[in-house]
């Protein structure tokens, strides 16, 4: 967390981090944005990563609920997605709920939020230019077959240990 005056950094995994951002940052001069998905598709993501390597889906059931994955109906899966969810959600919107400086905002309606962060960090450049990068993916998950198929196959070795 060592980011530089006016750095914007955007990361899910500083919800893990609230207590330390809290202590290092001011309150006064830092503003907080929770950028929040609609629930149903974040589900729907989520329950679709559990094969992915390092999936933080997998690793909030084994290691946070310890429940092992192979244990898990698929009605379970969702349900642990849908608890993910919550718990991440509830987590950032308790951190924030008395800071000064915080701002919700929509991904589906990230463009006009984007016009409310824009006018509130005052940001100076061309907003249309910025905006335009919305339209330009990045990051995009593809499911690698390989790394696929043999995570699979452990798990199906896994259920005869």
């Amino acid at each position: 967390m060592a980011y530089p005056i006016h750095h914007i950094e955007a990361d899910n995994r500083l919800s893990w981090f609230l207590g330390a951002l809290g202590n290092k940052f001011d309150d006064n001069t830092t503003l907080y944005i929770h950028l929040i998905r609609e629930k149903e598709a974040t589900v729907k993501s989520f329950n679709s990563r559990w094969n992915l390597p390092g999936s933080i889906i997998k690793a909030f059931s084994e290691g946070i609920l310890k429940i092992p994955y192979q244990k898990l109906t698929t009605p379970d899966r969702e349900l642990v997605c849908v608890d993910y969810y919550d718990t991440v959600n509830t987590n950032i919107a308790y951190f924030i709920k008395n800071k000064p400086n915080t701002l919700t905002l929509p991904f589906e309606d990230i463009k006009d939020g984007f016009k409310t962060f824009w006018d509130n960090i005052d940001a100076q450049g061309d907003v249309n230019n910025a905006l335009a990068e919305f339209n330009v993916l990045h990051n995009k998950c593809t499911k690698n077959q390989n790394t696929s198929i043999k995570y699979r196959l452990k798990l199906f070795l896994m259920k005869f240990r």
